[in-house]
């Protein structure tokens, strides 16, 4: 295992004053400038467009698709995935540290090779990794390894209880951690030949001290999906008290179902303390720069919560013949009591990406990875987005 000189430890620090009703509190005062580092392209002439993408860094090492990207200590932890869209290359095994500037602090080698697969952050130092493909088969079984400590650890695989069934096999699924013990995961089950014509639910108790874990099979289930996305919001219309689990994409419909309700109160996980990016998408609904328009069918696209929003970007589109991964931007805002999508309008800079990750870091939203335009090759640039004044 590689790591560079004062990569660790971490900073543990959580925002625990960040609720969904502080956060919609701040959706107000004047519009922001934000930005995202290094420009790639000119800030735009046209006086209606209000937004671009902005190249913020770039490295070989984020050159890769079909990864994971988790926050942890303020920082950024890029977890496995393909350097290309040959899958006879291979997954990755390693752990990319970014630092908040975005630039590459350490990497951590000698992981399980997982593509496809989900990942989670325990008790803020412990990174879970969950399934995947590993170059041969769809796998369901659980790795750890605690990067919050001066020395990273070493990767260790958790035990399941004996007394339990771990699905048949998971890729392309998504893991929504819950609580520090408690995740949900959501995807079609399935071997190299046969997948099943439904996706399943499943709760994973982890306990990360002990090494062991056990899925609980749920009755409910959804529509067959892989390549989903799956985010942890509040029910629209709601100021608080419940959130659900938004599933999008990851099948050739463009209708949209929720895969969990919880109160507000079993659930600990918080969306991203990040107030002023919140009051910029907010400004962006409120004048009228996005307009009403709903996601087609996707795979392999990338989602994240931001306060009261859910923020959705490219894919892989089912309704094209050609030029199939788009750049689309989307929001949806859980305000109005029944939801609402809205489309940005096009931007200088076209981001086509496809097995990208979208992520906030602060008050930035990243993109990180996944294959370009061509759907072959993987740029190694980190973009940013802008919201200009």
């Amino acid at each position: 295992m590689v790591h560079s000189p004062g990569t660790f430890p971490w900073n543990r620090r959580r925002c625990n004053t960040c609720t969904y009703n502080s956060i919609l509190n701040s959706i107000q005062g004047p519009r922001w400038s934000f930005q995202g580092g290094a420009a790639e392209a000119r800030a735009p002439d046209s006086p209606e467009v209000r937004w671009s993408w902005k190249r913020a860094g770039s490295s070989p090492l984020l050159a890769r698709a079909f990864h994971s990207v988790n926050v942890m200590g303020g920082k950024l932890v890029v977890y496995g995935g393909t350097k290309s869209a040959d899958l006879r290359e291979g997954p990755l095994g390693e752990a990319v540290v970014l630092a908040p500037s975005l630039v590459v602090e350490g990497v951590v080698r000698g992981g399980p090779a997982r593509s496809h697969h989900g990942t989670a952050v325990l008790q803020g130092r412990w990174l879970l990794l969950v399934g995947g493909w590993d170059g041969r088969r769809r796998l369901t079984d659980l790795h750890a390894i605690e990067l919050g400590s001066p020395e990273p650890g070493t990767w260790r695989a958790l035990q399941q209880e004996a007394d339990t069934l771990s699905p048949v096999g998971l890729s392309g699924h998504t893991v929504t951690q819950l609580t520090e013990r408690r995740l949900w995961v959501v995807g079609r089950e399935g071997g190299v030949r046969t997948q099943r014509r439904f996706a399943s639910i499943f709760q994973l108790q982890v306990d990360i001290q002990r090494g062991r874990y056990r899925y609980e099979e749920q009755a409910s289930r959804v529509a067959s999906r892989s390549g989903h996305s799956a985010s942890l919001c509040r029910r629209p219309g709601r100021d608080g008290g419940t959130v659900q689990l938004l599933l999008c994409g990851g099948r050739n419909s463009q209708g949209f179902e929720v895969a969990g309700i919880w109160n507000e109160g079993s659930v600990q996980a918080q969306p991203p303390c990040a107030p002023g990016l919140v009051a910029r998408l907010s400004s962006l609904i409120s004048e009228r720069v996005v307009t009403p328009g709903t996601p087609t069918s996707r795979r392999h696209h990338a989602a994240v919560q931001v306060g009261p929003f859910v923020v959705l970007h490219g894919g892989e589109c089912f309704n094209k013949a050609v030029d199939t991964i788009c750049g689309d931007l989307y929001i949806y805002d859980t305000r109005p009591s029944a939801g609402r999508w809205y489309q940005f309008p096009a931007s200088e800079v076209e981001l086509r990406r496809v097995g990208h990750q979208l992520v906030v870091l602060g008050e930035q939203l990243c993109v990180i990875g996944g294959l370009g335009p061509d759907g072959k090759h993987c740029p190694p640039d980190i973009y940013t987005l802008t919201i200009h004044h």
